[in-house]
């Protein structure tokens, strides 16, 4: 059985558009609850060049990607393996969120 807990991204605490891997730690507030009842603050960092392929982008496109994401929800799974997935709470892979909020991305 898998076990799925929420995270809502608050901030951007760190973006460094010239790191190798465009790493992005934002500040969140994590639930096993959906309603975020007793939510806990703490950090996640997401390495954007995995969830996109953002190659040949300036600092501001990648700037405007990445803050795309705070308010959102996201839901993350982890399986029996301890495989982790993330997905927006609409149920879709960040990547297609993404590119479907963002207009220059559907170019």
């Amino acid at each position: 059985m898998s076990k799925i807990d929420y995270i809502r991204i608050t901030g951007i605490l760190e973006f460094n558009p010239y790191s190798e891997f465009l790493d992005i730690t934002y500040n969140i507030e994590h639930s096993a609850d959906q309603d975020f009842s007793k939510s806990k603050t703490g950090v996640i960092t997401l390495r954007l060049s995995e969830i996109l392929n953002i190659e040949g982008f300036h600092n501001n496109d990648i700037e405007v990607i990445a803050s795309k994401l705070i308010e959102q929800v996201l839901v993350r799974e982890r399986d029996k393996e301890r495989t982790l997935r993330l997905l927006h709470s609409d149920g879709i892979a960040l990547d297609e969120w993404l590119i479907s909020n963002t207009p220059f991305l559907q170019q």
